[in-house]
């Protein structure tokens, strides 16, 4: 049967036998009603037995009715206590009521020994001293028993007896981890804390919480648990309560930073081409890299990729990403849309006309696959790609449907074209392309949104262009995502 018991069983009925080892039965009670609500056979046997809940309820009876009554026999409010306690089967009770009516009794006969001595007063005057005398002897007898009785018991409690009157004294609450002198400022990883300390008092700790939920502790106060944390602040109430009700409490603040995002970029650029050389992809590539460099990105930068070169980056790119959840990707250089499919044209590619280019380019979704494969939050594309393509004047269509075709975004993702749909873009009369002199202009700025900062790119270009260029996105972004967030 034992070997059908699951770990939690297991470890419950186990804490348990280790409480009782101890003579802790207080706790040992409460790891066995844990186990046996969990189905642990002996668990369910042992509570059945002992009756445990009955035991602690007489202890804490026999305790109350003794600080009433401070180690004497007497005492209306220690009496009824004793005696639930007594009915409960509690030993102590009963010994502590059988001492009560011996003094009861003792006192009652030293009464009736005085009452008799009045009576033979009136009677007879020489019977004065010997009643007198006996009256004073059973009372001093009396008394005399009293005193070591009350000595007896009262070692045998001393304990209980040093702090049932006179303990107004708060529980000591010691915080071990998190340790305070190395601070509490939480890493972004730490998403659970470990909460370890001490709760210590004169009497005995009846009850450690954490945040109003009771948690386990051992005979000497220690106790420990596991926080989850939120992100931000985090308050934690310690709290100790004693056997007397007196209570103390501790609060230590903990911070959660926020998730940072990892990224990570791949940035290629095209220029030395067969058909067709441009000046300003390289340019792009080195500005935009060291750009997003100071934005946080690793960034993996290759010039002049042949065919195969692309393909196996992007690959390495996509492998790479899974340890990352923020992805770029930026590409300068010739591209251009076949049958609706956008591709990037590598330096080594021969167009002589449309059919080559599925066998020569790399398909632009392939990146948007990788991403999609890796998991990452946000994804990011920009393609500084439409610049008028050389190999299209070769083409039967004669440059119609010049420019990249527009692509559905996948979810957290944004894409950026250096023009719209269909258009052309300029490769730029400066040391960068039109398009990327506008992005690296205000990529940088702080705290604005990336849709932000794409509205200011295109404001700029279309200013420059007098209106021939027109930047376009499509963004299926879920949050809100900063470039440069300070």
């Amino acid at each position: 049967m034992v070997s059908l018991l699951n770990n939690e069983q297991k470890k419950y009925y186990k804490m348990a036998l280790n409480a009782l080892s101890r003579d802790d039965y207080y706790n040992a009670t409460q790891y066995m009603q844990k186990a046996s609500k969990l189905g642990h056979p002996d668990a369910i046997e042992w509570i059945s037995k002992e009756k445990p809940i009955e035991k602690i309820e007489s202890e804490r009876l026999y305790k109350l009715g003794l600080s009433y009554s401070d180690g004497n026999y007497v005492g209306s409010l220690a009496l009824p206590k004793m005696r639930e306690a007594a009915k409960l089967g509690n030993a102590k009770a009963k010994e502590w009521l059988q001492k009560y009516e011996a003094e009861k009794l003792g006192r009652s006969n030293s009464k009736g020994l005085l009452k008799r001595y009045k009576a033979e007063d009136s009677n007879s005057v020489n019977s004065l001293p010997v009643g007198l005398v006996l009256a004073l002897i059973l009372m001093i007898l009396s008394f005399t028993l009293y005193g070591p009785i009350k000595k007896v018991y009262n070692k045998k409690d001393d304990s209980i007896q040093k702090t049932s009157e006179f303990d107004k004294k708060p529980p000591e609450i010691i915080i071990i981890e998190p340790n305070l002198s190395r601070g509490i400022k939480r890493k972004n990883a730490d998403n659970v804390i470990l909460i370890k300390g001490i709760a210590k008092d004169e009497s005995r700790i009846d009850k450690v919480s954490i945040n109003e939920k009771e948690i386990g502790f051992s005979d000497n106060g220690n106790f420990e648990t596991k926080i989850a944390l939120v992100k931000g602040e985090n308050s934690i109430l310690i709290r100790a309560i004693d056997i007397k009700s007196n209570s103390a409490e501790k609060t230590i603040t903990i911070f959660r930073e926020p998730d940072i995002d990892k990224r990570l970029a791949l940035v290629i650029s095209n220029s030395n081409y067969i058909n067709g050389r441009l000046k300003n992809p390289v340019n792009d590539a080195n500005d935009m890299s060291a750009m997003l460099e100071n934005l946080g990105f690793s960034v993996m930068k290759f010039i002049n990729c042949n065919q195969k070169t692309m393909k196996k980056v992007i690959d390495e790119f996509g492998i790479k990403l899974k340890d990352y959840n923020v992805a770029m990707f930026f590409y300068a250089g010739h591209g251009v849309q076949v049958s609706g499919n956008n591709y990037l044209i590598p330096v080594d590619a021969k167009l002589d006309n449309e059919n080559d280019v599925e066998y020569d380019c790399v398909r632009a979704d392939r990146i948007l696959a990788k991403m999609e494969n890796a998991g990452s939050k946000t994804n990011i594309v920009i393609l500084d790609a439409c610049r008028d393509n050389p190999f299209e004047r070769s083409w039967r269509r004669g440059g119609k449907g010049s420019g990249l075709a527009f692509m559905n975004a996948p979810s957290g993702s944004f894409i950026a074209y250096a023009t719209s749909p269909g258009n052309t873009a300029s490769d730029g009369s400066g040391k960068n392309g039109l398009y990327t002199s506008a992005l690296l202009k205000y990529i940088n700025m702080p705290n604005i949104k990336i849709e932000e900062v794409f509205k200011k790119v295109r404001g700029t270009v279309i200013e420059k262009s007098n209106s021939r260029q027109i930047p376009w996105e499509s963004t299926s972004l879920i949050g809100d995502f900063y470039l440069n967030k300070q």
